[in-house]
């Protein structure tokens, strides 16, 4: 005679395998994102300030502005130092925030370049929720003034998943 599994062992089996199913079709997707900016510093000798600038991401973000707050730090014995500060992205549909830190190294009286890790640590709107990691590096021939940037990051959000 076959033994009979209790309803209660089914009903909990359903419902395990119902979750794991939900569970597995909100997983985080990982998607890399390409931004080109061009950034302007109104006082880019101070140690300290603010930029803004326009930019242009790959989808889902597309174009948008850029602005940051900055704290730096400078050497002017071999002419490099640092920087770190939070920055928003501004999209029609939503917003990216996070943070970023690096460095950066003139090699004349006006030409430099920055090397920055980015990381995500937010959005609103249709970004609500994302977070990622990159890279972004600049260059400026106008010692800091204005910056021209590409930015690769790697966001992940559940949002991500269809789009």
């Amino acid at each position: 005679m076959p033994k009979l599994i209790p309803p209660a062992i089914v009903i909990a089996l359903i419902g395990a395998l119902g979750a794991g199913v939900a569970a597995s079709g909100a997983a985080t997707v990982a998607t890399k994102i390409t931004c080109n900016a061009t950034e302007y510093n109104p006082t880019p000798t101070q140690p300290s300030g603010v930029v803004v600038g326009l930019t242009n991401c790959s989808k889902p973000f597309g174009s948008g502005m850029i602005s940051a707050t900055y704290t730096s730090t400078f050497d002017p014995t071999t002419s490099a130092g640092t920087d770190d500060g939070p920055f928003t992205k501004w999209f029609l549909s939503g917003t990216l925030q996070g943070h970023y830190t690096g460095t950066y190294q003139f090699t004349s009286d006006t030409d430099a370049s920055w090397d920055n890790t980015i990381m995500v640590s937010g959005g609103t709107g249709s970004f609500m929720g994302v977070e990622g990691k990159g890279f972004e590096s600049c260059t400026s021939t106008n010692a800091g003034a204005t910056l021209s940037c590409t930015e690769v990051l790697e966001v992940t959000r559940r949002w991500l998943q269809g789009k």
